[in-house]
């Protein structure tokens, strides 16, 4: 279940993050926190590189580990591989890291 107003839940040192990904976007950004059907926040991301090959979904996890200032190496999409909702878990990662990283980008 995620948090009702952020778009990730927290689980030992790993944090569980909902995002909704629009792949072939004109720029690369970070979009701002919205709600499912469900109401369930998810953060809205916007990519350059176009859903092809799963080519969207690497960019995705590039774009995170840079932005979060991390290895790629610890971010996994672990469902949504095939659709624009997915949940990303990032290891070993500080829950404040992550709270900076999502003021810093909606601010």
């Amino acid at each position: 279940m995620f948090a009702e107003f952020m778009p990730y839940v927290v689980k030992d040192n790993t944090i569980l993050l909902k995002i909704k990904v629009s792949p072939g976007a004109s720029k690369n950004k970070i979009g701002k926190i919205e709600n499912d059907a469900d109401n369930k926040p998810f953060l809205k991301i916007y990519i350059s590189t176009p859903p092809v090959d799963g080519k969207a979904n690497k960019y995705l996890v590039k774009f995170l580990a840079d932005n979060l200032n991390i290895s790629a190496s610890k971010i996994k999409i672990i469902s949504g591989l095939t659709s624009k909702i997915k949940t990303i878990q990032i290891e070993d990662i500080a829950e404040n890291k992550v709270k900076a990283f999502l003021n810093d980008s909606l601010n």
